[in-house]
């Protein structure tokens, strides 16, 4: 068993037997230690139990002397005759049970598929997305370090020319101001408007917060100055801090 195995079991429910379909099945089907997939049929582990008065030595023995019926087993074999038979078939079920019989039924081959090879595929699709995302953030991260804002500073005359013009050429230099201190400002303001509202909660109640809620929501019904006396008159009359909190968030032209 991979170390995956054998901590997933360690850490199992104890009484409940883990089978491979329980665990991440990369563990079953990636491993290279695993050549051959084998799960554990549990009902017919119960029931073969239950059928010898819940005697573990006999119970035992009954599986030693048919193990097929207990578990169901896929070799490399198998599982080679069932992917190009996927591929031969188009995803036929049926057709790559009968390409794999006598040693496959239909059942198992359904069993098979819902229960393994669909989560591997997932399993993969995840991790592929995953190392997508991974590239993505070390793409934006460096970006972020490496972006700047070019401000103008002004005019460099430049050396004269031979008819004793000159040149006027505007110069500047690069601002570095990174993506994160950006990000870092939306964040604060964010964190910042969540408080005014709770604020307004607590010192208002919920009316006044859901009026505060609906001005903002209806804003492309109105001015920005509507907006501002809504909230300032309206609203938040007498509550100076409040009011004050608020014109922060608006544009700096409605704000006096």
């Amino acid at each position: 068993h991979s170390e995956k195995i054998d901590k997933h079991a360690r850490a199992y429910p104890k009484g409940e037997l883990p089978t491979l379909s329980t665990m991440s099945t990369s563990s079953s089907l990636s491993t290279k230690i695993n050549s051959m997939l084998r799960e554990c049929d549990t009902d017919a582990l119960l029931a073969n139990l239950h059928d010898h008065n819940y005697n573990v030595d006999a119970a035992a023995k009954a599986i030693a002397r048919e193990p097929r019926k207990f578990v169901a087993c896929w070799t490399v074999e198998d599982k080679e005759l069932f992917n190009s038979g996927f591929r031969r078939y188009s995803g036929s079920l049926r057709m790559i049970a009968k390409g794999i019989a006598p040693t496959k039924d239909f059942q198992d081959v359904i069993d098979y598929q819902y229960r393994f090879k669909i989560p591997d595929q997932f399993r993969r699709f995840q991790e592929k997305k995953r190392e997508q995302a991974v590239r993505m953030m070390e793409c934006i991260e460096t970006r972020r370090y490496a972006s700047s804002t070019f401000v103008t500073t002004g005019d460099k005359s430049n050396p004269s020319d031979k008819d004793g013009s000159s040149k006027r050429a505007k110069t500047g230099e690069w601002a570095k101001t990174s993506t994160s201190d950006v990000v870092g400002k939306v964040e604060a303001r964010r964190a910042a408007a969540r408080q005014f509202l709770l604020d307004v909660e607590a010192k208002l109640g919920k009316e006044k917060l859901a009026d505060v809620a609906n001005a903002i929501k209806n804003l492309h019904d109105k001015s920005v100055s509507e907006l501002r006396s809504i909230l300032l008159s309206d609203i938040l009359q007498g509550h100076a801090d409040l009011q004050q909190r608020c014109l922060g968030f608006l544009p700096r032209r409605v704000r006096s």
